[in-house]
């Protein structure tokens, strides 16, 4: 018997006539979360892979780790630090290997770009240069207060321009189905935002004026769809709808999130799609 069964059975007794909604028994649910807490968080080598091409410009030791984030997929290390790794979600090679490489190819863009190395220092840089401009026209409290606004501006404005450079390195570097895969990723990311605002801080739109560390999901969406076109392929929302990946990445990214923030989001049924095939 799985340690997650033993625990499971001593719920049983107490709560076997509990259900909770959409007729989904307390139990399951009970030890779905606690096989997805359990999950195994593994280091896989990219090296030799045949189900992905490693850019030639990343280095060649990158692992990647499966473990529920709530930033969905990140990068961890450059190219110039010591190691680095990619934490995707559980399962997103799985359901949609198209996304789940997009998505990949994104992140070690990341990497190549060292981008966790300049991004804090940028910010660094920009504030100590605008603590000494200020200081000679202003009190220290309004030099400080202002050196760290401007410090804090000029990391998001760069962390924004990351972003869309790893997004054009993601886009140039992935195959017509790799598209399709970031377009359905995108979508599942941005209907999450709207079922769930407050737990998913990625905005979806650009009414989010106060986020600028991230292009809107939409515009990211656009710019694969514009290359798609580019190579005239077509990939309207009818043939995205009826692909059955469509749902399952909806429900992984739902899931992601109930994980993380188990108090406060309910279980729903696209989810129990995830619990019932991956963790049942």
């Amino acid at each position: 018997m799985s340690f997650v069964s033993s625990i499971n059975n001593s719920f049983s007794g107490a709560i076997s006539n509990c259900w909770s909604p959409y007729g989904i028994p307390v139990t399951h649910a009970i030890e779905a979360l606690l096989t997805a807490l359990y999950y195994p968080k593994s280091n896989v080598s990219l090296a030799g892979s045949k189900l992905f091409v490693m850019p030639k410009e990343v280095r060649t030791d990158v692992k990647v780790r499966e473990e529920y984030n709530r930033g969905f997929c990140i990068a961890k290390g450059a190219n110039l630090s010591l190691g680095a790794e990619v934490v995707m979600m559980p399962h997103l090679e799985d359901i949609d290997p198209a996304a789940h490489n997009f998505i990949l190819m994104h992140e070690l863009a990341h990497i190549k770009n060292n981008d966790l190395i300049f991004r804090p220092l940028v910010g660094a840089i920009t504030s100590l240069a605008a603590a000494i401009i200020l200081s000679r026209k202003f009190s220290t409290f309004f030099s400080t207060m202002g050196s760290i606004m401007i410090g804090k501006l000029s990391y998001s404005l760069f962390s924004r321009y990351n972003e869309n450079q790893a997004d054009q390195f993601a886009i140039s570097n992935s195959s017509d189905e790799e598209l399709k895969g970031g377009i359905r990723f995108f979508k599942a990311i941005k209907k999450s935002r709207k079922l769930f605002p407050k737990q998913n801080k990625i905005r979806s739109t650009c009414s989010h004026l106060l986020d600028i560390k991230h292009p809107s999901i939409q515009s990211r969406i656009n710019q694969i769809q514009t290359e798609l076109w580019n190579r005239n392929i077509s990939y309207s929302k009818q043939e995205r709808l009826k692909d059955y990946r469509t749902q399952e990445i909806n429900a992984l990214v739902q899931f992601n999130i109930y994980i993380l923030n188990r108090s406060c989001v309910p279980l729903t049924l696209e989810m129990w799609t995830i619990i019932k095939k991956y963790y049942s």
